[in-house]
């Protein structure tokens, strides 16, 4: 379904892009995904962030999203609606939350509001350094979606 093609030469898929799932998902620690469900969102999270993220139209994400959803169905018994709570937006992992913490634990951030108050508060420490232009920055979802998924892309090898 989704081959390449001159607009979307990016859509070539390998081993690698598998092995890149299974390297977020073993990023995660037992005691924070401890649950069948848990572990199957962390799944879908890291499926969409290595595949998902690559598509850059809307019929081809409803494909992709479509897919996850039959997946999950034949394969882990569960929906979209169970798992997400019949939210259409996925969940957001992170391993920056816990700070002072040498190993940090990649974990599924469970209130947004806490993403968001810590992302203002390292924002505001930040714009109280000197010699640094401050930032003011309007942290809504997506931004905050976007600094979780860069902070993944830069703490996995050769991210």
């Amino acid at each position: 379904e989704l081959l390449p093609t001159p607009l979307k030469s990016h859509y070539i898929y390998n081993m690698r892009d598998l092995g890149k799932v299974f390297q977020g998902v073993l990023r995660a620690d037992p005691q924070f995904v401890d649950s069948k469900d848990a572990m199957t969102r962390l799944w879908v999270h890291e499926c969409f962030r290595v595949f998902h993220d690559r598509l850059i139209d809307e019929p081809d994400r409803a494909w992709f999203t479509k897919i996850m959803d039959e997946k999950l169905t034949n394969l882990f018994q569960a929906t979209w609606k169970q798992l997400f709570g019949g939210s259409t937006q996925l969940c957001f992992f992170a391993d920056f939350l816990r700070g002072g913490m040498d190993n940090a634990p990649y974990e599924e951030v469970t209130n947004e509001a806490t993403l968001k108050s810590f992302c203002e508060e390292k924002m505001e420490e930040y714009n109280y350094e000197p010699g640094f232009v401050a930032m003011n920055l309007v942290l809504f979802r997506d931004a905050l979606g976007h600094l979780c998924r860069i902070s993944r892309v830069i703490r996995l090898p050769r991210g």
